[in-house]
């Protein structure tokens, strides 16, 4: 039974690495927060992603369930059993039923290590592929200038005296230039850089965050996916707690202030259909890039950080 448990673990990590990826929330904060566990107890096995309760699974039957809190079981959900787990997609908040059976014995499981570790080879490439782009916009003078400056920087350069060489020598270099001049084409020789393949983040005119400009207190435009970067990372934390607010106007003689405490013990999110998730069993909240936001770091007034929904005089508040 614990072969089919880590065959579940591994699906669940590998379909919520996939889904993080398809909303390019692929930031290293939210990758790690994809990493599923399990625990042996004495009825059930839960399964965790990262610090958050998810499933529970029954010992006895192998029949997989949601959980309503931390270690309690919601039987009204429902997700087949452990030979079954390859009809469901878990990628997402919760596990839905697939219209077609995936032979999961043939996936190249993701996996938070191997993503992270593919993430730094991404980012060195990207890095190499911007100083290729910097420097097509130098002249010839420029780069041989720069060349000039690299050689004299470089401790092991050989130089050929093709005078004095051996056939041998000079054949091994002429062979050495031409795998390099060949690299140089295929990395030249790319698409053209359309707006399509330099992606931008979008930064959304609705989603605002306060700064501090000497001692003016102002706001500035920021993109969907640095908002949720930022929530993300204020929950990763222990945090004291979490509440909702309500606030309604006095209007015709009737206001109204309501609170509404979270569980911090049992808060996960997720991503579905582009909206982020947050939940704590009994309480959610659902945003998307047309949110009108304002997010407020404000740890050296009231020591919160806050999240408010102009719309709807809300404020989705985190304690430091």
């Amino acid at each position: 039974m614990l072969n089919k448990i880590e065959m579940f673990v591994k699906l669940v990590e590998n379909d919520q690495l996939e889904n993080l990826k398809a909303q390019n929330f692929n930031s290293e904060v939210n990758i790690r927060n994809c990493k599923v566990t399990y625990d042996v107890r004495r009825k059930y096995i839960l399964v965790d992603i990262k610090n958050s309760g998810r499933y529970m699974i029954d010992k006895e039957t192998q029949e997989i369930y949601g959980i309503k809190a931390y270690g309690k079981i919601n039987k009204n959900h429902y997700y087949g059993i452990l030979d079954t787990i390859s009809n469901y997609y878990w990628g997402q908040y919760t596990a839905f039923k697939m219209k077609e059976v995936r032979d999961i014995n043939n996936i190249e499981f993701l996996t938070v290590e191997s993503v992270l570790e593919q993430k730094k080879v991404d980012e060195m490439m990207a890095k190499f592929e911007k100083e290729v782009i910097d420097a097509e916009e130098l002249s010839f003078e420029e780069i041989a200038e720069e060349y000039s400056q690299q050689q004299n920087n470089c401790e092991n350069i050989i130089v050929v005296d093709f005078n004095n060489s051996n056939v041998e020598e000079i054949e091994e270099v002429q062979e050495m230039k031409e795998v390099v001049n060949s690299s140089l084409i295929n990395t030249f020789n790319t698409e053209p850089r359309t707006k399509e393949n330099n992606k931008t983040i979008e930064v959304n005119s609705n989603m605002k965050i306060e700064c501090l400009e000497g001692h003016t207190l102002k706001e500035k435009n920021i993109s969907f996916e640095s908002a949720i970067d930022m929530i993300i990372l204020k929950l990763s934390d222990k945090v004291p707690f979490v509440k909702t607010v309500f606030e309604i106007p006095c209007i015709k003689g009737i206001g109204l202030h309501n609170v509404t405490s979270w569980d911090v013990e049992n808060i996960n999110y997720n991503f579905y259909n582009d909206n982020f998730i947050v939940s704590d069993g009994k309480n959610s909240l659902s945003l998307n890039k047309d949110a009108n936001i304002t997010i407020r770091d404000r740890k050296n007034m009231s020591y919160t950080f806050s999240v408010y929904f102009h719309d709807y005089n809300m404020s989705f508040v985190i304690g430091y």
